[in-house]
């Protein structure tokens, strides 16, 4: 059964949530999350690895764009969904921003809080427009 991308992205969020409640190897947290089958999530499993390689690059982009919040404060759930978002912006350029950026906000209002939509696609909308001047420091 193959997923859509959304379900993917879903998955991915989920392990990277994981990954931060006990930061370990990508292959220790993907095969504790029961996904051994890596066929059927081949998408999930390239954000997650992605992210994990950049995921100093993405932290530092989050923390410069979070304003009177702290990064240590961020939900963690909201936390896997920014990397997540912000790997596929920054790292895999040929995807439509519109279309990652409304993603995250689906998973923030399936996963996360009622505040979580508008604050994601606030720093998402931030990091989208800095990202295509080329600021991405």
């Amino acid at each position: 059964m193959k997923l859509n991308r959304h379900e993917e992205r879903i998955k991915a969020m989920q392990i990277l949530y994981a990954w931060e409640q006990n930061p370990t190897s990508f292959e220790l947290i993907w095969n504790a999350e029961s996904v051994q089958d890596s066929q059927k999530y081949p998408y999930a499993r390239e954000l997650v690895q992605g992210v994990l390689k950049q995921v100093k690059k993405i932290d530092a982009t989050i923390n410069k764009h979070l304003i009177n919040w702290k990064f240590s404060r961020l939900y963690k759930v909201d936390l896997a969904i920014l990397r997540m978002a912000i790997y596929t912006l920054l790292f895999i350029p040929e995807l439509d921003r519109a279309i990652i950026i409304n993603e995250a906000i689906e998973i923030a209002k399936e996963y996360s809080n009622e505040h979580a939509p508008k604050f994601i696609n606030g720093i998402l909308d931030a990091i989208s427009k800095n990202e295509r001047k080329g600021d991405t420091s």
